[in-house]
């Protein structure tokens, strides 16, 4: 089997035009769909011209990068490499008390993949990507929380769904917990068991949360008349509010969960209340960020779910969906319903 050269040639002309269109400062609004796009478009070149029968080679590299970006993370070696120059393997390793073969061979790891730069025969240097891992940057808790909490779970899921054959519906009996063997505790239950465990979740949230913005999608201009008309009513979350504000929520449940918790709100709200859910929307034809933030989810008993699914959920809770608010430049979108 060989690779399509015209498929190529096609890909390689719109990645092309695609940097070329791309603004100089690109971390602003426009720009990040723009980078994203280039992204899934080198994506795609890499996909059509990797062979079948060697697509495990990316599978194992990954595999390999994240235990070696853990272990450098568990060594404090990240830390140990100096923000600008560099680092003898052998004086690091001995500074960390790690074996000096066995640090070699993690660092090679880390340089092949582009993570870290080796100088010479025998020093380590820092790139951009090893460079957020350093000095407890946000990402290095991100980076821990993954391979901690998420790769476990996933190696243990073949054995979880031997076991109960559907999806999870919560953080109670869900893939973390059976990973755990506490099947009968929540994920929530047994990180509390473990203060620096749920501090390095909570440090990974925020950083998540950081990346994925929730406003400036949804105008609350309407809210003062409102105001002006009604003063002594409450207007956010208060039974008969006007506005309920459900953020980043449903996704940690199941269907089942999530419908009931939505039936409660429902049954407080007034006839012109809003209520308004700030999730990710995932297409119907899923993205790869899509598919993989909702394996995360799934992990600990939540889902990611699709315009159709949110409907779903609302109408069988006694709402209907007005409206859903979206920006180019964040996953996030806000769901405003109405009670039936």
């Amino acid at each position: 089997m060989s690779v399509n050269k015209g498929q190529l040639l096609t890909l390689s002309g719109r990645l092309t035009a695609a940097i070329n269109t791309l603004p100089t400062l690109n971390h602003r609004e426009g720009g990040v769909a723009n980078r994203r796009a280039i992204i899934a478009l080198a994506q795609e070149i890499l996909h059509k011209a990797t062979l079948p029968e060697e697509e495990w080679l990316g599978d194992v590299a990954l595999l390999c990068t994240m235990t070696a970006s853990r272990l450098f993370l568990k060594w404090g070696a990240f830390d140990g490499i100096p923000t600008k120059g560099a680092v003898a393997y052998d004086s690091l390793a001995e500074k960390l008390k790690v074996d000096a073969s066995l640090f070699r061979r993690v660092g090679a790891m880390l340089v092949a993949s582009k993570v870290l730069r080796q100088l010479g025969d025998d020093h380590l240097a820092h790139t951009p990507r090893s460079l957020i891992y350093a000095n407890s940057a946000p990402h290095s808790f991100l980076a821990r929380m993954f391979f901690d909490e998420t790769l476990k779970s996933c190696v243990f899921m073949p054995d979880y769904f031997d076991k109960y054959h559907e999806e999870p519906n919560g953080p109670v009996g869900c893939p973390y917990t059976f990973a755990e063997g506490n099947s009968d505790k929540s994920v929530w239950e047994i990180m509390d068991d473990d203060p620096e465990r749920m501090r390095v979740f909570m440090e990974a949230m925020n950083t998540v949360e950081s990346q994925m913005p929730a406003t400036g999608m949804y105008d609350f201009g309407w809210v003062k008349g409102e105001v002006a008309k009604k003063t002594k009513r409450m207007l956010f979350v208060d039974v008969g509010a006007l506005i309920y504000h459900l953020r980043r929520c449903l996704h940690d449940y199941g269907d089942e969960i999530g419908i009931n918790i939505l039936r409660h709100i429902s049954g407080a709200m007034a006839p012109d209340s809003r209520l308004l859910i700030v999730e990710q929307v995932v297409d119907v034809l899923p993205s790869p960020m899509d598919t993989h933030f909702d394996f995360v989810m799934m992990t600990i008993g939540g889902k990611e779910r699709n315009a159709k699914q949110f409907e779903k959920m609302a109408k069988e809770a006694g709402l209907r969906i007005l409206e859903i608010h979206k920006k180019s430049d964040t996953p996030i979108s806000v769901i405003e319903c109405a009670k039936e």
